[in-house]
């Protein structure tokens, strides 16, 4: 009998160790995935055939979905419910920005002798929440979480005012101190408004010895799961040391938001 208790036991341990995938919850999660990515509306019969299920197996998981309301039934086919509006909105609130940006901050701060920032807008300054240094750099440029820089001279800053609604943004521009940090940086409305131009048609923004000489930064929107712009991630570093290289730190800032995005529910 001790024997046998022991043998059961161990296996049981095992199987919480490496607990095994349920079938029918993939296929559920197949299913809201599908819907996610149609444009429209999808019957029964095509779900089937995208997921590979049976027709009976799907019109039975649907109508089970549908019972609970995490999709929806018309006269088109099936869409994704309600209920998961109210579920991603609690989910969102859970995340933690901070922790979920500090892995893409490392790797982007390996690139090179740089800084890679974490900031939100703050009235008329960036306000920086999260900060990676290299610690094998000699040279270190440094930024302090809790601190903060005039928007108008950060390329982080650029992303964020970019993101504002018009009226907010022609609110912001019209109360906004353009003071100069360095001799490069935008003192005027107009200038300001053509590197916003420029960051719609680019998707980035770069900071060219603005706020300090001898230094580059470049900078990307982190959205959340309404498409929102809550927060912006760059990377500092100094000029020489992106000279032949920037076009490539520009595409890993750029891979490096899109990936905190994504993390965030972003589409």
């Amino acid at each position: 009998m001790r024997i046998s208790f022991v043998l059961v036991y161990s296996r049981n341990i095992s199987s919480t160790a490496q607990p095994r995938r349920v079938r029918s919850a993939e296929r559920v999660a197949a299913v809201l995935d599908l819907l996610r990515r149609s444009r429209q509306p999808l019957r029964h019969g095509e779900v089937a055939h995208a997921i590979g299920l049976p027709k009976s197996t799907a019109t039975n998981l649907l109508a089970t979905l549908a019972a609970v309301g995490l999709v929806t039934r018309d006269e088109r086919g099936y869409s994704l419910g309600m209920k998961l509006i109210e579920l991603g909105a609690a989910a969102a609130e859970r995340l933690d920005i901070t922790n979920i940006a500090r892995p893409v901050l490392r790797e982007l701060s390996e690139l090179g002798i740089g800084t890679a920032n974490l900031a939100i807008l703050q009235d008329h300054d960036v306000l920086y929440v999260e900060k990676v240094n290299n610690p094998e750099h000699v040279i270190q440029i440094t930024t302090r979480v809790g601190g903060t820089a005039p928007a108008h001279a950060t390329a982080l800053g650029k992303i964020l005012v970019s993101a504002l609604t018009p009226e907010e943004r022609e609110r912001w521009l019209d109360k906004h101190d353009f003071v100069p940090l360095t001799d490069r940086t935008i003192t005027s409305i107009a200038d300001f408004r053509r590197a916003l131009d420029l960051i719609a048609e680019r998707g980035y923004a770069l900071d060219d010895e603005e706020q300090n000489l001898r230094t580059v930064c470049m900078a990307a929107p982190v959205r959340n799961h309404l498409g929102e712009t809550v927060a912006a991630i760059s990377l500092t570093c100094l000029s020489v040391d992106v000279r032949d290289a920037r076009d490539a730190r520009i595409a890993a800032v750029v891979k490096g938001a899109n990936r905190v995005s994504e993390l965030l529910g972003a589409s």
